[in-house]
């Protein structure tokens, strides 16, 4: 691996003024090999830490003895895999053709709040209409009536893997740390997601590494999860109030942190995209796991991510890249997923094929 990066690489990704200009076919064809052979390793990393469990999300579960009715169809629960803020996360068998599913589940508190069961709705209708396989679709809903006290719920596909938060915390059990190419090949992934996002003008706004899974075997490889606190355009129902963060706090732009300020937009959600890629590398991983007050607002922006000890961890290769995904100036940040995308196919080719 080199240690600096080509001048003429490196100005088309600090320069927002600049053209990003694709690859010849040729080098991009190298690009897209490079990556697919560091996704095969990285997933064979990922299966080796999941182990031979059965359940999802590497946490440990229970039993729990429920079941969910949609019509005719009903869902036995085999185990609580994770619980959230807004809904809690069941891995459930179709008691007819005994086929596994995930079931996200509204909580209790929110069963008679309209606005959460809108978000549900919306949540339904995103997963269905963004179509990348990275994106796992509904396969089934029940909005049960909010006067009657019925539950609500969605049902997902069962993919099996971690969570990049997870599978970091073991790389950092093992004593290792994630090279240049792996995070720029899961990057490369995660953009081509986000890229679908912006298109259809839906806000993700809770871009953390919790929200991203890493499932060997699935045709993605990458699954963009969690879909609650998304915007869209097409909804003429506005659920999020004027100045209110929604997530991680450490991984909201400055901008949606002072009052006044502008709303959340594909910006925004580059420089969280740019915090994830901070958290690669850092070993304690602690300080991101900071939750705002939930649906609340903060007047108090923190200073940038990338302080002089961040830049100590992440490789040379990769500090203009996350300089520029994370700069205090929206400004000066990528206009676009597709930009991240191209920057890092130039960084690949970089340090794999000069």
């Amino acid at each position: 691996m080199i240690n600096s990066i080509s001048p003429r690489f490196l100005d088309r990704i600090i320069d927002a003024q600049r053209p990003f200009m694709p690859l010849m076919p040729e080098k991009r064809n190298e690009v897209r090999k490079i990556i697919s052979a560091i996704r095969e390793n990285l997933m064979f990393q990922v299966a080796d830490y999941h182990g031979p469990s059965f359940f999802p999300y590497g946490h440990e579960v229970s039993p729990v003895e429920q079941e969910f009715n949609r019509g005719s169809r009903s869902f036995a629960v085999q185990c609580l895999a994770n619980s959230g803020g807004i809904a809690e996360i069941y891995v459930g068998k179709d008691t007819e053709t005994k086929r596994y599913f995930v079931i996200k589940r509204l909580n209790d508190k929110y069963r008679d709040n309209p606005n959460m069961r809108a978000r549900f709705r919306r949540e339904a209708s995103l997963s269905r209409r963004l179509n990348h396989p990275g994106i796992l679709a509904a396969l089934d809903y029940s909005f049960g009536r909010e006067d009657l006290g019925e539950e609500s719920f969605i049902v997902y596909p069962f993919v099996r893997g971690l969570t990049l938060l997870d599978f970091l915390k073991r790389v950092e059990v093992h004593k290792r740390t994630l090279t240049a190419e792996q995070a720029l090949a899961i990057m490369w992934d995660i953009t081509d997601i986000l890229m679908v996002l912006e298109e259809a003008r839906v806000l993700h706004r809770d871009l953390k590494p919790d929200n991203f899974m890493l499932s060997p075997g699935h045709i993605n490889n990458i699954v963009l999860l969690d879909f609650g606190l998304s915007s869209d355009p097409n909804d003429p129902i506005k659920l999020t109030g004027e100045k209110v963060i929604l997530g991680k706090m450490d991984f909201a732009a400055p901008e949606l942190k002072n009052k006044g300020s502008m709303v959340a937009n594909i910006i925004s959600e580059i420089f969280a995209l740019g915090v994830v890629l901070i958290v690669m590398f850092d070993p304690s991983l602690k300080r991101f796991e900071r939750d705002c007050d939930y649906m609340g607002f903060a007047s108090n922006p923190i200073a940038t991510p990338l302080t002089d000890d961040v830049k100590d961890k992440l490789p040379p290769q990769l500090i203009p890249l996350v300089e520029r995904m994370v700069d205090h100036l929206p400004g000066n940040r990528f206009a676009h997923f597709w930009q991240i995308q191209r920057a890092c196919e130039y960084l690949l080719y970089d340090l794999c094929c000069r």
